[in-house]
């Protein structure tokens, strides 16, 4: 298409300012649609699964065999303690070091402290049982030793074969459960997700296949000013006569836009110099400001003076012998007390 009048230029201008319009729509179109993409969700609320008392190793066995002796010895001295009329103070002891020894965690240092008194107060323990105790307490008490190590070790394997087994048979129910849940979702997310794409490859194509009729079709179009601001200045240009020719309406739009741009930052210019002057008032305002309040303090410390100075006469003037001399100096101090108030009170 070539442009040979004024009535074609403007034909040409309106079709491109249609075609540019139709883009626009498409461009809109292409980012609501990318908002509506939605990301997968993640697997939240999962449980974490119970750990069995570790028994397959040299270093678990270690570690259990320690927690085992030292929590059975103290379970027995506890119990003789308490049979034994020694009171629930002396259990105690026992008991606030196994408690830490189980469930101290990974604070090292506390539970070898733990261990190291656990052990002190077994040894004195030990040594005053044997010591004193009969042989048939020793013996009955042994028994007792025996009967708690086989308690303990019936509680290890309950432990590990019933309860931690069925808590984890129910945790890993509730996790299949979220996942299974979050799986569904995530597929209903993927399914709209790929009508969207769809639809947004369709709106890319029909931009792309726009793009190509308008090139193809206003060949004598300066490629630089396809948007719409620039050709509806065209077309008004065109239309009320300001222009003729392709060359004139780019250089009418230039100087247009040229003096646009002068006139914005003229426009920046003069709010930097009102800032500026306002900037510069508050500053002489501050500083009256400051100004009024020296003189006003100035003022106060010369009254102050003036009335120690009028202090300090009276007093002399009260050890001297002649009354004239006393009244004459009150006289005189009070008139330039009045003098200094009233030059205070006209400024």
């Amino acid at each position: 298409m070539e442009v040979t009048c004024r009535e074609e230029l403007l034909a040409g201008l309106s079709y491109i300012h249609d075609r540019l319009g139709v883009l626009s729509k498409l461009m809109s179109r292409y980012i609501e649609l990318e908002k509506l993409y939605r990301a997968e969700l993640a697997y939240t609320g999962l449980k974490a699964r119970t750990e069995e008392i570790q028994t397959h190793s040299v270093k678990s066995r270690g570690k259990l065999l320690v927690i085992a002796l030292s929590s059975t010895i103290a379970v027995f001295y506890i119990l003789l303690s308490l049979l034994s009329g020694m009171g629930p103070g002396t259990a105690l002891l026992f008991l606030i070091p196994v408690v830490i020894l189980i469930f101290g965690g990974k604070r090292k240092k506390l539970k070898v402290a733990a261990l190291i008194f656990l052990v002190a107060m077994i040894a004195i323990f030990t040594f005053v049982l044997i010591r004193h105790a009969p042989p048939a307490a020793a013996a009955v008490l042994g028994i007792l030793l025996a009967v708690i190590v086989v308690v303990e070790v019936v509680v290890i394997l309950f432990y590990n074969s019933r309860y931690v087994v069925g808590k984890n048979r129910k945790t890993d129910a509730y996790n299949a459960r979220i996942i299974q849940d979050t799986d569904a979702k995530n597929a209903e997310i993927a399914r709209g997700n790929e009508q969207v794409s769809m639809v947004r490859e369709r709106v890319m194509d029909e931009y792309d296949e726009v793009c190509t009729q308008l090139k193809r079709n206003t060949p004598w179009f300066p490629p630089d000013y396809y948007y719409l601001e620039a050709v509806e200045h065209f077309i008004h240009a065109v239309r009320n006569f300001k222009v003729d020719t392709i060359s004139e309406m780019v250089k009418e739009y230039d100087t247009c836009v040229s003096r646009e741009q002068q006139l914005e930052e003229q426009r920046k210019t003069n709010q930097r110099l009102d800032q500026i002057i306002n900037n510069q008032q508050k500053s002489a305002q501050l500083a009256q400001e400051q100004n009024a309040l020296l003189r006003k303090q100035n003022a106060m410390l010369g009254l102050k003076f003036m009335q120690d100075q009028f202090n300090a006469d009276r007093q002399y003037a009260a050890t001297q012998e002649s009354g004239s001399r006393i009244q004459d100096s009150v006289d005189r101090n009070t008139q330039a007390v009045k003098n200094f108030h009233n030059t205070i009170r006209r400024g």
